[in-house]
């Protein structure tokens, strides 16, 4: 059977639907699927490298961009050349249009979609959810609603190569200024909002600490952080220090994060990555719900905010939409350094003891 998938712009995103594509193809060997979203050209080139490192089957990705509407005329006349689809599948958010529902319609027998209880919004197959209910899960859910077996053991699985994202490293020249008998944590600086980030200073304090324990930092963000960096000229300057910031692309940093041994950061699509490759991470939480999105591993941990606001909008049924647009992001501000730094030492003294005392 053919179905079609409709994900969000973001890498986070993208990385959300692979269980369920695996699922699909678990169940239907000669499955068919499609991702569709609505993003940026940068950012759809983005997932299109990602769709090349996957280890699920994924037929074809397309985009469309209503400030794009070239690419949108494409993307329609694109569907029109399509066979009909016999499921899609979509996770609805209270509050967000949905554009190519429109389209999906005329292209779909039937529209199988994640629906928060107490939503009006409308399709062929609802799928109720609780508002803390995690992504993963929404989606595994979809394919139970068409009577799919899904004993798929998602917080095991690789969804992402990384025998070949690993074959990168030698050209990072990364390897050769690596202390390979001491830890190597990895922090993700940055993410698709500032209100997400915690403070660039707390992330230069945090690196200190671990530069006192001879732990190799590797730092990592993307030209957005690098701009804004050069404001700040001051901070990460630490002898020691491997600045990566604006000097890989997406395939390159996933490299970086699949030699580390603990990726600290913010909710941010390499986060969700190094999970999808089975790294260990722990991830710092403040407008959106870790319940939600914080993707569970046995190796894995987060800190939440508990900032007022932050809590109160988990309880509405736009969740964390009110948190996302917020500017003040006091709810990041209130995460400690000490508080991060000890939870990194106590999970590197779980997963490599060895190094950290050597």
């Amino acid at each position: 059977m053919r179905y079609l998938i409709y994900g969000g712009p973001g890498i986070g995103d993208f990385i959300f639907v692979l269980p369920l594509i695996k699922i699909l193809h678990m169940n239907d060997p000669e499955a068919v699927v499609d991702v569709f979203c609505g993003a940026k050209k940068t950012s759809f080139e983005i997932l299109e490298r990602l769709t090349s490192v996957t280890t699920v089957d994924i037929n074809k990705i397309s985009y469309y961009a209503l400030k794009e509407p070239l690419q949108t005329s494409k993307f329609v006349l694109d569907f029109l050349l399509r066979k009909r689809y016999d499921y899609e599948f979509l996770r609805h958010h209270p509050g967000h249009t949905h554009y190519p529902y429109l389209v999906e319609k005329f292209f779909c027998k039937k529209t199988v979609c994640s629906v928060i209880k107490g939503d009006s919004f409308k399709c062929d197959i609802p799928v109720f959810r609780d508002l803390n209910e995690n992504i993963i899960d929404s989606y595994v859910n979809l394919a139970r609603a068409i009577g799919y077996e899904t004993s798929l053991d998602v917080n095991s699985e690789k969804f992402l190569d990384i025998e070949s994202i690993r074959n990168l490293l030698p050209s990072l020249n990364i390897l050769p200024i690596i202390n390979q008998n001491k830890p190597s944590v990895s922090l993700l600086i940055g993410s698709n909002g500032p209100n997400k980030n915690w403070p660039y200073w707390y992330f230069d304090k945090l690196i200190s600490l671990l530069l006192e324990k001879k732990i190799n930092v590797i730092i990592l963000g993307g030209q957005r952080e690098k701009e804004i960096l050069k404001s700040h000229p001051e901070i990460f300057q630490q002898n020691g220090i491997i600045n990566m910031i604006g000097k890989c692309n997406i395939l390159e940093s996933l490299a970086i994060l699949s030699m580390s041994d603990l990726v600290v950061g913010n909710d941010t699509g390499p986060m969700h990555c190094a999970w999808a490759m089975h790294i260990p991470c722990l991830s710092l939480w403040g407008p959106s719900n870790p319940l939600v999105f914080h993707l569970p591993r046995k190796n894995s941990s987060y800190i939440a905010s508990n900032y007022e606001c932050t809590l109160a909008s988990r309880e509405s049924i736009n969740n964390d939409t009110p948190c996302v647009v917020c500017k003040n992001n006091m709810c990041m501000q209130v995460i400690t350094v000490e508080t991060v730094y000890d939870k990194v030492m106590s999970m590197l003294n779980e997963l490599c003891p060895v190094k950290l005392r050597s």
